[in-house]
């Protein structure tokens, strides 16, 4: 399933493959150590959707955009890890996340949430502001 939307919510693909759209010269300082976290929620949802599909892949977490709510996230499970990557570690899943993400996620935890029938994983984004442009709350779960 594919879920877009506005702020900080992000849902998972399955399959399929990101495509590197960053070109040219790096965009991406050097960090000292990149770090993301899952919680004990999102680890084990994660590893239910991995268990499911075979073995070898990875979970690849990217920034697809910004709009007036902020950042948008996209979640794949992916059979690739690309050569500038930034590969971690954290509770037993490989998370993979390409530099220019990696500029925007560092120091974020990815949480899995159910609340009010809306379930879905949500990002705890350091490096993001909480308000929209437009006005309106800062929406993070995705149906």
């Amino acid at each position: 399933m594919a879920i877009l939307g506005c702020g900080a919510g992000l849902g998972l693909i399955s399959g399929g493959r990101v495509k590197d759209y960053v070109e040219g010269g790096s965009i991406w300082p050097m960090m000292q150590e990149f770090t993301i976290s899952l919680s004990e929620r999102a680890a084990f949802k994660i590893r239910e959707y991995l268990a499911g599909e075979g073995e070898g892949l990875v979970l690849r977490v990217f920034i697809m955009g910004q709009g007036c709510c902020g950042y948008r996230y996209g979640m794949v499970l992916d059979n690739e890890v690309l050569e500038d990557d930034i590969v971690v570690q954290n509770k037993g899943v490989r998370i993979v996340v390409d530099k220019y993400s990696a500029s925007l996620l560092a120091g974020s935890e990815i949480d899995y949430v159910q609340a009010d029938g809306v379930e879905g994983f949500f990002v705890k984004n350091p490096n993001e502001q909480s308000t929209c442009s437009c006005g309106g709350h800062h929406h993070s779960l995705i149906e």
